[in-house]
């Protein structure tokens, strides 16, 4: 820790909370049971004390996570997306697949990824989510979904970018059906998280 001016044990070789030169904040450093390395995080703290209080409840979240073998790590909706596919692609049917990938690609990471800047999905609230349905049904009528069809006219080959993929006769307000559809796709997924103590 040669790069902090200060820092102190909270738990004896698990917890550790420090400050970096500069910075009034306390950050603390938290040893994953098992596991090699640390999580580094701030406490959002400039009480120290408070600070210490914020990385032992930090801490014992982890441990939880750990011994009932939940993630640990934070995520984004892209890292969720990723990490859900790569464990249930091989179930699907390539009709479902392409569906999925092309849903995920072009709607929900054009919302919640770049929309809303790479939010971390445990800082979603209900808002957000109604908000995606006002973006969703607008989208190919906003500036952002007429450009996307302008370039995919022009594109001459883009087999297999379905976030860019030539749209043909694309329904400018999606059917009620299509977007009953792509509901149920997000509660998998949430609710894949939040077995797995990725959210609350």
């Amino acid at each position: 820790m040669s790069q902090n001016s200060e820092y102190t044990w909270v738990i004896d070789g698990k917890v550790s909370i420090y400050r970096r030169d500069g910075s009034p904040k306390w950050q603390m450093r938290l040893k994953v049971p098992d596991r090699a390395g640390y999580i580094k995080k701030s406490t959002k703290e400039t009480n120290e004390e408070k600070a210490a209080d914020v990385a032992r409840h930090e801490y014992s979240q982890i441990l939880y996570k750990v011994e009932n073998n939940l993630e640990i790590e934070k995520y984004d909706f892209l890292k969720l997306y990723k990490t859900w596919w790569e464990r249930e692609k091989t179930s699907k049917s390539e009709a479902r697949v392409k569906f999925i990938e092309g849903t995920t690609n072009r709607y929900f990471a054009g919302y919640f990824q770049d929309h809303l800047k790479g939010k971390s999905i445990t800082s979603l609230t209900d808002l957000d989510f109604e908000d995606y349905w006002i973006w969703r049904k607008n989208y190919w009528n906003s500036e952002e979904g007429e450009n996307n069809l302008n370039r995919a006219s022009r594109r001459r080959n883009n087999s297999g970018n379905h976030r860019h993929s030539k749209k043909g006769n694309v329904a400018k307000v999606p059917s009620t059906k299509t977007l009953q559809m792509e509901q149920s796709l997000l509660k998998q997924m949430f609710w894949w998280a939040h077995r797995r103590g990725i959210i609350s």
